[in-house]
């Protein structure tokens, strides 16, 4: 029997985006991504892929397949291809290349402007082309905005059904908060009020996406990674000292919501850290910045991109896992935390308390004050009671809500339930 196709408009480079394709490609279907940006990295878990990119700037990596999905570009492939080699040396570099490239070309490169409207009819050609059984959102800023415009595009030719996947930030954020939504609340109705059904990584959205024009099917909240291989997480777990000597801190700062500086601020006033290897972990150039410069007074570990099976293996060996941001859904930081017996220390939010009951399996603080996080923080790495007893409650709660194998099961179903029949 033919596999059912399905077409993921999603980052490749998202760790998030490619487990969540990785566990469609479990449930027996024929996945395809669609990345409708310009820059893109390829991260480990897409193998046997195939990719629609809008320049070659990347060789592929093992069985990851890349197809530029309008060839006819060729001014700007020509341009883009010496570009490659740029990646080596980070994103911004890659950034800085592509800009050029785009003026010298004439080419608008804000987000939502000119390139994201041609990736929108190169969509709609995909989709015509290929005619998948299912078409995927992974997010909202661009992915669902894409989807919508190529299904405007190809109007009554829009092969769908689509299914939108709503990450922590693209209602809470960008359709609620001052300083977005007179940008982004016209297109997020837009792009709500077409999709056929709804996946959410928190409850809070699937209860605010109506407000926002949502008319179709709720599918239900699930972990924008797909959950985890409990048997695996439990051998990194048994394998992990038994003293556990880290404290990890989420480096987001200067970006949307981050404020991982008031973490630094915070450990300056608990002598007890000083015990502890502290590592940032995705650290933003701000948070490097801020580190050679205000913090150069604390002994901190930087660390580079990990994998993903080592990033586990760090979480098993950390204490109190500190996290400080003003939006999000369901954190990838905090179920990591939860699955690998890390203490979670997250700054207070409705999404988060879905998963934390303050004293109980966690500790929660306002983003912004620096003497409760500094008190919650002295509290995690003194109260080995509450260590224990927070461990054994989050195993509890990975097995019941983060085992990949029952999410699996969940999202077989929404497909088969959601995907016209190829």
């Amino acid at each position: 029997m033919e596999a059912l196709k399905v077409l993921a408009v999603a980052d490749p480079g998202s760790i998030h985006a490619n487990r969540f394709v990785r566990l469609l490609q479990e449930c027996g279907c024929e996945v395809r991504v669609f990345h409708c940006g310009s820059h893109y990295v390829l991260e480990e878990h897409v193998p046997d892929t195939t990719i629609y990119v809008d320049s070659p700037g990347l060789a592929p990596l093992g069985s990851v397949r890349l197809m530029v999905a309008r060839p006819v570009r060729t001014a700007y492939c020509r341009a883009m291809l010496p570009l490659g080699f740029l990646n080596h040396y980070g994103h911004g570099a890659w950034r800085v290349g592509r800009r050029a490239v785009r003026r010298a070309l004439g080419q608008d490169d804000r987000p939502f402007a000119a390139p994201y409207n041609a990736r929108a009819a190169e969509l709609a050609r995909v989709i015509g082309n290929w005619r998948p059984g299912l078409v995927m959102s992974l997010r909202m800023q661009n992915e669902g905005y894409t989807v919508d415009r190529a299904r405007q595009i190809l109007e009554g030719r829009f092969t769908g059904p689509w299914v939108h996947y709503c990450w922590g930030t693209d209602i809470e954020l960008f359709g609620k908060d001052p300083r977005y939504a007179p940008r982004h609340e016209v297109a997020i109705r837009s792009a709500l009020s077409a999709c056929d059904g709804l996946i959410a990584d928190t409850k809070r959205d699937l209860r605010q996406a109506p407000r926002f024009g949502f008319r179709g099917i709720v599918l239900g909240d699930i972990v924008a990674t797909g959950g985890f291989d409990l048997d695996a997480v439990r051998r990194i777990r048994d394998s992990a000292p038994a003293t556990r000597d880290v404290i990890l801190v989420k480096g987001r700062q200067g970006d949307l919501v981050g404020r991982a500086a008031n973490v630094l601020h915070a450990l300056r006033r608990v002598p007890e850290a000083a015990r502890h290897r502290v590592c940032i972990l995705m650290a933003s150039r701000e948070m490097r910045e801020a580190l050679a410069g205000e913090f150069r007074d604390l002994r901190c570990e930087v660390l580079p991109r990990l994998g993903y099976a080592d990033l586990l293996a760090l979480f098993a060996r950390t204490r109190a896992a500190v996290s400080a941001s003003d939006v999000d859904g369901t954190p990838g930081f905090l179920i990591e935390a939860i699955a690998t017996g890390a203490l979670p220390v997250h700054s207070d939010m409705e999404s988060v308390r879905d998963w934390i009951r303050e004293g109980e399996n966690g500790l929660l603080f306002p983003a912004d004050n620096v003497s409760a996080l500094a008190a919650q923080l002295k509290r995690a790495l003194t109260d080995d009671e509450l260590v224990a007893r927070a461990s054994v409650a989050n195993w509890r709660i990975a097995q019941e809500r983060l085992d990949r194998a029952r999410i699996r099961v969940q999202v077989a179903e929404i497909v088969r339930r959601m995907a016209r029949p190829s």
